[in-house]
């Protein structure tokens, strides 16, 4: 089982997806959940769009944004994938992509499993 604050999870997943199909004009956006290792939990959206440029890392211990602009004329500053970043560590989760410009982008996150018996407030539980 997985501990989460229903709210912030769904502002995770509304960033991702909503990333996933701004920058995405023609292909697929998916959404994969799966249980992992442990007793975590796992979900993935990946998309077939315009990938996102190295400059934008989710990875870095950083919280700046930089503004970029694409050759596709959209403008974007990584506000989201911020969020995202942020709200998923504070469930003591972890947060990778995988992306490929011109190909599209894969966006992990991982949730590590819950000790309901650790826990001073009430959230809810995935079960995966």
């Amino acid at each position: 089982m997985v501990r989460v604050d229903p709210t912030a999870i769904r502002q995770v997943l509304a960033n991702l997806i909503e990333n996933a199909v701004r920058y995405t004009s023609s292909g697929t956006v998916t959404v994969r959940t799966s249980a992992a290792e442990g007793g975590g939990f796992t979900i993935a959206v990946s998309d077939t769009g315009i990938g996102i440029p190295p400059i934008i890392c989710l990875e870095s211990s950083s919280d700046s944004i930089v503004p970029i602009r694409r050759d596709h004329g959209l403008k974007a500053n990584g506000a989201r994938l911020a969020i995202v970043r942020h709200l998923v560590e504070a469930h003591g989760g972890r947060v990778a992509a995988q992306s490929t410009p011109g190909a599209g982008t894969t966006v992990v996150i991982s949730f590590p499993r819950s000790d309901p018996l650790a826990l001073d407030r009430p959230m809810h539980f995935l079960q995966g």
